[in-house]
């Protein structure tokens, strides 16, 4: 009898110990391979501006510039409300090491239409297959908006037939039928 009661012993610490290791397997790390933290849930507010590389004597593209078309990328800069309850942590944890990234929950997709002709193209033609991201996805295909940043930067996938202006009106379309927009002129592209 003093046997049985030893083997149920150890059948009760193994269980245990099998239980508190599964428990520890659990706890998911808050932070990504590189050491920093995953993207903070959000949705975006609000377009900030559209701005025009390449960045020269201290100030990005105007409109009147002239730019090669090697150099030319549009910027578009997004504002977002912070779902996270420490969303300031963020900025304190990781000062200039980590980029903010968003998990933005309120976006359906992003397209840019044309506000004047452009290489063939008539006025409001959606020409968002005509850019693409850093990582080659166009922007008619960009769906994934679980690891946003602040800057949207587009490089433009067809060199201009004739010098001339890419002049768009970006827009965000939300999940509730919602949508912004902001207009801006490009530089000249060569």
């Amino acid at each position: 009898m003093v046997k049985k009661y030893h083997n149920s012993g150890w059948i009760f610490v193994l269980a245990l110990l099998v239980l508190q290791i599964s428990n520890m397997s659990c706890v998911s790390d808050p932070e990504d391979g590189l050491g920093c933290p995953y993207p903070a849930l959000a949705e975006l507010d609000s377009i900030h501006q559209v701005f025009y590389s390449p960045y020269i004597n201290q100030r990005y593209s105007r409109q009147t510039d002239t730019v090669s078309y090697a150099d030319f990328l549009l910027t578009a800069e997004f504002g977002f409300t912070n779902l996270n309850a420490n969303s300031n942590a963020y900025e304190r944890t990781y000062p200039g090491a980590c980029p903010m990234l968003y998990h933005v929950q309120n976006v359906s997709n992003i397209e840019l239409y044309l506000i004047s002709p452009f290489n063939g193209l008539s006025t409001g033609t959606e020409v968002s297959y005509l850019f693409e991201l850093q990582d080659g996805t166009t922007l008619n295909r960009f769906r994934d908006f679980k690891r946003m940043n602040q800057y949207l930067s587009l490089k433009l996938r067809e060199r201009p037939k004739q010098k001339s202006q890419i002049n768009t009106r970006l827009v965000v379309y939300f999940r509730d039928g919602s949508s912004k927009s902001l207009e801006s002129h490009s530089p000249f592209i060569k």
